[in-house]
């Protein structure tokens, strides 16, 4: 691998610095297989504890799974992608058809495999270097992707994750591992990422257990409206913007067996009911028990105070203009 792995490490440096020396097809985002080798090259110098946090981003737009990794997608799916100037807006503006969208959701699987198969590897490679059994693993998911689901409680279709709080955007994978975990074990509780802090020094004090991240009240879930530079991303392709502004919430939580997710946006509510990863439902509920279920669970959540403004886009180097306008982030100049 040494060769490959120089290769990889070659792409890395110039898709950060010079991104426009790199072909189209090499544009997009790192592969998990360029991670997974500095990653487990840094850890073989380790002589002491350590922490590390690997981004993976295979699953982003534009959905470019390796050829032994393409098994549900295939030419015409990437014909498809290809074809298309944008991955989201033109099908919430009607520029082009959803099954479009749908089409496209094997490239995204075969993404996914792909970043399964370093996962894997890394896994692997911790355990041959006998180190895994006092390692905390944690192998969470920012959000998952709409491939045109209708939206929970917005009249509106799901494209990618944006503004949505559906399930088929958050309701995903976390996997843990604690120090010196042998049986497996399935938590059938909504888990937070927010509990993070608390897993990770539970496990450092030996103290780490399966439901780690389970709070002890409901989950709470966010959406925000589009900013300034997504609105005008979207304004190329949608002209009336309402249903993708203000702020969603939902509150998930277990009660007699039944997972709900009540839900509020402008001055609507929605009861889902959920029954597994696929399987979700609206359900009857008083919308004025649902508002101040979602009011209550969000009384005590105040901004921070952590967010700073920047130069914004247009100050921005050339290179990271370039990586954001790939990703989707921006609009492409000229």
């Amino acid at each position: 691998r040494p060769v490959r792995s120089l290769a990889n490490g070659l792409a890395t440096k110039l898709a950060w610095d010079f991104p426009w020396l790199l072909p189209d097809s090499l544009q997009a985002s790192t592969a998990a297989e360029v991670y997974a080798d500095l990653f487990l090259g840094w850890e073989r110098e380790r002589d002491s504890p350590w922490a590390a946090c690997l981004n993976l981003m295979d699953a982003h737009i534009p959905y470019e799974p390796a050829p032994e990794f393409d098994r549900w997608g295939g030419p015409e799916a990437r014909a498809i992608q290809d074809d298309l100037a944008d991955l989201e807006w033109v099908f919430l503006g009607g520029q082009e058809p959803w099954w479009k969208r749908r089409a496209l959701e094997g490239l995204y699987d075969g993404a996914i495999a792909q970043i399964d198969a370093q996962i894997r590897r890394i896994v692997g490679a911790l355990d041959d270097r006998s180190v895994l059994d006092d390692t905390l693993v944690v192998v969470p998911s920012d959000h998952g992707e709409g491939f045109g689901e209708p939206d929970e409680i917005r009249d509106v279709r799901v494209a990618e994750h944006g503004v949505s709080i559906h399930e088929v955007v958050t309701h995903v994978p976390l996997l843990v591992k604690y120090p010196g975990q042998t049986e497996g074990a399935t938590v059938d509780e909504p888990a937070t990422l927010t509990r993070f802090p608390d897993a990770a020094m539970a496990a450092a004090n030996g103290e780490g257990r399966p439901g780690e991240f389970v709070p002890d009240g409901p989950v709470r879930v966010t959406a925000v409206g589009l900013n300034d530079a997504l609105k005008g991303r979207a304004a190329n392709h949608v002209d009336d913007l309402e249903p993708f502004t203000a702020t969603a919430r939902a509150v998930v939580e277990k009660r007699d067996g039944t997972v709900r997710k009540d839900i509020t946006w402008r001055n609507r509510t929605r009861r889902v009911e959920i029954r597994d990863a696929g399987t979700s439902y609206r359900a009857e509920a008083p919308a004025d028990a649902v508002r101040s279920r979602v009011e209550s669970a969000f009384a005590d959540v105040a901004d921070a105070g952590v967010r700073t403004s920047g130069a914004g886009v247009e100050g921005a180097s050339d290179a990271t203009r370039k990586r954001l306008e790939d990703l989707g982030y921006v609009r492409k100049r000229g």
